[in-house]
């Protein structure tokens, strides 16, 4: 990814006077969010400080072994690494890049030393941690009191309100999370978002075609989180480094003009990205993507049939678990070849019985992704092919033993041992004189 954005897209550095962000900007240093990156882990002192300016952090909560719970949501409104802030060594949460893009980062030591000198940075961040801790109790009564439709209204606005554009790159399971709920009700909820014309999915790319819709059919948590963070970030006078975040007006139409063709743009290549998505979702030919432990991230309908598994389930299975016993070192050596990356890859295994179907024998082809993270997979159904092979080979070896089936006629009066109308005899010569 090509760096280029500006420190001052994010608020809190926008917000600080000239010559404190002067003095500020030689501690940042620039870095690409990825998605799905840990920026920091719970019980663990954070290394940096994030400034994003593109990106979307996700704050997460796990309870022992279980399902990370979503916390609250950070992007260019903020900062991430609370703890730092707070002078804690530690913290019970971890932060995860929720959507790619960049910020700005700075050393958890650095930044504590400026926060010992006071000033408007030590007091931005103070502002944001409130706004935070808001955000946190009003997003708890909010998943407690209010149903999934508006509780997922509520959250595509807070994200969208930390992207440019009306798109978001996120998937079922990570809206699951976020609202501590399982996937399959996310799946129904935003179902009827769709059939109500206010957004559209598909494979984990959701665009929102209705904006003001969705915000009708919010609950007022949205707004509440909203107001605050506005009361509490738009403090700093008009003057410095925020000036220079705020472009004249004849700037900000040519930008919104700007947007409103990528917009245009970004609906147009929507469709062909949805036909595609259909063929794959019901293309007769089983396709999965495998992570590099094995387990099944996605798969289609066919696949899901093949293997026995919904697609709906919370967590989906390692593939080794439908493989036969014998099959099964085979298919780990074809894995770690497929994840090395260097061409596509070609095996045969047998995969074990369902209550819908006999133990069948296939063909994989697969190929790894461009990070050699995921393994991407087709399954062929070969067991007629192989069944006929089987028989081909038996008829093969029947006619070249020189056997064969033919009626014999014994003379009167000879007595026949079993069957006197069919007798196994040889070809060539016949044996009687």
């Amino acid at each position: 990814m090509t760096f280029s954005d500006d420190p001052t897209r994010n608020r809190l550095l926008a917000a600080l006077p000239a010559d404190r962000y002067g003095r500020l900007l030689s501690d940042l240093e620039p870095v690409d969010l990825h998605r799905g990156q840990t920026l920091y882990e719970h019980g663990v002192r954070p290394e940096h400080v994030y400034f994003p300016t593109t990106g979307v952090v996700s704050l997460l909560f796990a309870a022992g072994k279980g399902v990370p719970t979503g916390l609250a949501t950070i992007g260019n409104d903020g900062l991430v690494g609370i703890p730092v802030v707070l002078g804690g060594h530690a913290t019970s949460h971890c932060a995860v890049v929720q959507s790619a893009g960049q910020a700005y980062r700075i050393a958890a030591e650095t930044i504590r030393r400026k926060f010992e000198q006071g000033g408007e940075l030590r007091s931005l961040a103070l502002r944001h941690t409130q706004a935070l801790m808001t955000q946190l109790a009003q997003n708890v009564m909010c998943n407690r009191r209010h149903t999934v439709d508006r509780q997922l209204c509520r959250w595509l606005l807070q994200s969208l309100d930390l992207l440019p554009g009306n798109q978001l790159d996120v998937t079922h399971e990570l809206i699951a999370r976020m609202l501590g709920v399982r996937r399959e009700v996310v799946t129904e909820a935003a179902g009827k978002l769709q059939a109500a014309g206010l957004i559209r999915y598909s494979r984990g790319h959701l665009t929102v075609i209705d904006r003001q819709g969705l915000e009708a059919r919010a609950c007022e948590c949205y707004s509440v989180v909203k107001h605050e963070l506005e009361r509490l970030l738009v403090l700093a006078p008009e003057t410095g480094a925020r000036a220079r975040a705020h472009p004249s007006a004849a700037s900000r139409h040519a930008q919104a003009q700007a947007r409103s063709a990528l917009r245009g743009a970004q609906v147009e290549t929507d469709a062909p990205r949805d036909r595609y998505a259909d063929l794959y979702d019901f293309a007769p030919v089983a396709y999965l993507t495998l992570d590099a432990q094995g387990s099944i991230i996605d798969l289609n309908l066919a696949a899901a049939i093949l293997l026995g598994v919904r697609r709906s389930q919370r967590e989906l299975p390692h593939f080794a678990a439908a493989v036969t016993p014998e099959d099964l070192p085979a298919f780990k050596r074809f894995l770690a070849e497929t994840l090395k990356g260097t061409s596509k890859q070609t095996c045969e295994i047998s995969l074990l019985p369902t209550d819908r179907r006999p133990q069948l024998r296939v063909r994989i082809e697969a190929i790894s992704d461009e990070a050699c993270a995921e393994c991407r997979m087709v399954l062929i159904d070969v067991s007629a092919e192989r069944q006929a092979e089987r028989h081909s080979a038996l008829e093969a070896d029947r006619r070249s033993s020189g056997w064969t089936d033919r009626r014999r006629i014994h003379p009167p009066g000879a007595k026949a041992n079993g069957d006197p109308a069919r007798q196994i005899v040889p070809h060539g010569p016949s044996l009687e004189r």
